[in-house]
């Protein structure tokens, strides 16, 4: 990987399909080669993109800015609703009045009006709707509805070494009629999405760790290895010790939290600010990768798009490498 850039006071950035950029105070274009927006009233806003349009949000509940994907301004939003919150559909978002409690759609079109949704949900996957407290999980749109105890799944150890029940650690993932849940105590649940009935649940190094679902696959690290995954059945496919790998980059690598996989790549972000790119392939290293500063794992923060890693450090600078061919 070489590095083509670097470009500082970076609050957030998108590829849509070009890459636009929102700067703070002290930005300055070093090159044609984006379009970009200056966002003067904050270092850090909440970034969502609805077909054409960019919405900004630098303050919880406080107003939203909509850009189009050029980062021409177009209008505000009141105060009192939340983006930080939202929950992106096929042709909508979905957020929050702060007072009326009550859900509102933005259209593609632009088009804002009061949803007819009657119910509380917190997980929006695959058109459907889902509301998750304390250790269960609600199935609440559409019908029919079904409730699941994850306390029913074992107990494990927390960090005070406190026997606990088992509950959700992590996010949601869906593919086609089967609902993913990754559990506190390291297991993975395969629920059936229409009847919550379990379908299989699978351990696999008796380690918790962070899961990434790519199409029929999914990803798992633990810090340590990865893991792929079929979705269908929940068998390891394979699997990666980072300290028995033939390459030296990554006989130390321990994989943090950051973790992100595409069609030919999988990444992850290390100890000492280190970020790992790897084949998906065959999961052979093609880029090792040393940072000056730390980043937020938050998903926006790297995005892999045409031979180009982006990533965004907690300095609020962009760095832009690229890789010239992929091997097979």
């Amino acid at each position: 990987m070489r590095i083509v850039n670097s470009i500082s006071n970076v609050i957030a950035y998108k590829i849509i399909p070009e890459l636009l950029i929102v700067g703070s105070n002290g930005f300055h274009p070093n090159n044609q080669n984006y379009n970009y927006f200056i966002l003067s009233e904050s270092d850090v806003c909440k970034v969502k993109v609805l077909k054409k349009y960019v919405f900004l949000q630098f303050e919880e509940f406080g107003k939203i800015i909509v850009l189009t994907e050029k980062g021409k301004f177009l209008k505000t939003i009141k105060e009192g609703f939340n983006l930080y919150s939202s929950i992106k559909t096929n042709n909508r978002l979905i957020i929050r009045n702060r007072i009326t409690k009550s859900y509102w759609f933005i259209f593609e079109d632009l088009q804002f009006e009061e949803s007819t949704l009657s119910f509380r949900f917190n997980y929006y996957i695959n058109n459907l709707f889902f509301f998750k407290i304390y250790n269960t999980l609600e199935k609440v749109s559409p019908q029919p509805s079904w409730l699941i105890d994850f306390s029913e799944f074992g107990i494990h150890k927390n960090f005070n070494d406190e026997i606990i029940p088992n509950d959700l650690d992590g996010d949601l993932m869906g593919f086609e009629d089967s609902l993913y849940v990754p559990l506190q105590g390291g297991q993975l649940l395969c629920l059936d999405v229409n009847t919550g009935e379990k379908k299989w649940i699978q351990e696999y190094n008796g380690r918790s760790g962070f899961y990434s679902l790519n199409n029929d696959k999914i990803y798992k690290h633990d810090g340590l290895s990865l893991f792929e995954i079929d979705a269908k059945m929940g068998l390891a496919l394979r699997s990666k010790m980072f300290s028995e790998s033939d390459e030296a980059e990554l006989q130390k690598f321990y994989a943090l939290n950051g973790f992100w996989t595409y069609e030919d790549v999988i990444i992850l972000y290390g100890l000492d600010n280190t970020v790992v790119m790897l084949n998906k392939n065959n999961f052979s290293l093609l880029g090792f990768i040393s940072l000056p500063a730390p980043i937020s794992t938050d998903k926006n923060n790297v995005i892999w798009d045409k031979n180009k890693l982006y990533v965004l450090d907690l300095n609020n600078t962009l760095h832009i490498f690229e890789k010239e061919k992929l091997p097979h």
